[in-house]
Parts: structure tokens; sequence; C-alpha cells
């Protein structure tokens, strides 16, 4: 079954239209662009990301994921600067639920945002075991050291 099947089939309304907005594919990786991203900045504000009643998603959708992961930082550099409030804080003033973890995922780096869900499933008095046991950046190759075999521990000398 495509991916898209299960999207469609499984999620709805904003949600669904961002996932299938990610699936597009149509992102320029490598890209950067300091005054196209000074232009998205002040778009995705415009579009709603500033608090107003009705988001324009479609637009703030198509910026968020087409951008490369070094545009989106760019970006989140010139929103911050323009309008003195992270992206993701407006983001999630704005989306809630599972729209607002995919849009947080779009735009964080992978190694940041699997650190962060790692970090909140280890708060409080226990642990999110959910959580730990289906972390995708889990090595796949137990043993290894980023798929190169791991040392071997050093002999304890006993004299």
């Amino acid at each position: 079954k495509p991916v898209s099947s299960w999207v469609t089939s499984e999620t709805s309304s904003s949600y669904q239209r961002f996932l299938m907005f990610c699936l597009d594919g149509d992102r320029n990786e490598g890209y950067e662009d300091e005054e196209e991203a000074e232009e998205d900045a002040k778009k995705l504000y415009k579009a709603g990301l500033d608090g107003s009643d009705e988001p324009n998603e479609k637009k703030i959708f198509k910026i968020i994921t087409r951008a490369s992961v070094e545009q989106i930082g760019l970006i989140k550099k010139a929103y911050k600067n323009k309008y003195e409030t992270d992206l993701i804080s407006a983001i999630c003033d704005v989306f809630d639920s599972d729209l607002e973890k995919a849009m947080v995922a779009r735009c964080t780096k992978k190694h940041q945002y699997y650190a962060n869900v790692l970090d909140n499933a280890w708060k409080g008095l226990g642990t999110d075991e959910q959580v730990n046991m289906t972390n995708p950046s889990a090595d796949p190759h137990p043993g290894t050291l980023n798929g190169t075999p791991a040392p071997l521990p050093r002999p304890v000398n006993k004299h």
C-alpha cells in the first residue's frame, strides 16, 4: 500500500494536508538563500503565524515542506530577527496535536529533534517506554558505533 494511501486513510484535515505536502517531495535539498529566507519568514508571519485567527495553511505548508534543511535554518534565523520570536514557538502557538509535532519535526534538525524527544521521554518520575522502544534513530547494527565495530573492552589486569 503506498504511503499516500495510508496518509489519506489514516489521517484527516490539516494534518493530512501537511503530510501530503511532505510526500510531494518537492524540496530543493542543499538550497540556501538568505534573501529568500527573509521573504519566507515574512510570508509565514503574514500567512497566520502572527497569531491571527485563521492561518493560511496552504501558504505555510508550502514554505515549510519545500525548504531544504539549510533553508529552514535561515528562515528560522530571519523569523527570529524580524519578529523577536522563534519560528517553532509561533508554530506551537497556532497549531496543535499531531500537526504541531510534524511541523516542529520538519523545522528541526533530525538529531536535535530526536534528542528532544528522548529528553522529554526521560523527564519526570518514570520514562516513556513506548518512545524509548521506537526511537527511529537507533543504530540498526548493535555492537557498532556509527556503522563501525565498537571497540572491545580492555581486559582488567588483576595483578
